[in-house]
């Protein structure tokens, strides 16, 4: 039995996100405001923690955001595999860090 193809490149979104991302449209807040804050104490509520949850608008900041709060700055070096996607690499930078490219494994693509 042939299994069919999962869309690399097409996301699936159902009709829940959609009722959210247009809702979001109409209040006019994509990024910020309540509906955010809504998520960020789900989030926290989901992880049974009382710290502060922080949603970001993209992968690059979450990156650059974790470098900071793990004190990555000018100087240091971060290593980073050679097979990466370019956000990673913006980040460290953003942060006045050098990134540093190790060998990866073919088969797994994790550091070697």
């Amino acid at each position: 039995m042939e299994q069919a193809a999962i869309p690399v490149f097409m996301p699936y979104l159902g009709p829940d996100t959609l009722r959210a991302v247009e809702k979001a449209f109409e209040i006019g807040w994509i990024g910020i405001g309540a509906t955010t804050a809504d998520f960020e104490c789900a989030i926290a509520d989901k992880l049974h923690t009382n710290r502060h949850v922080v949603a970001t608008m993209t992968g690059t900041a979450a990156l650059h955001l974790g470098l900071r709060l793990a004190g990555v700055g000018p100087g240091d070096e971060v290593i980073v595999g050679s097979f990466n996607y370019i956000a990673d690499v913006q980040a460290i930078v953003m942060c006045g860090a050098q990134p540093v490219f190790c060998d990866i494994e073919e088969q797994t693509h994790s550091l070697d």
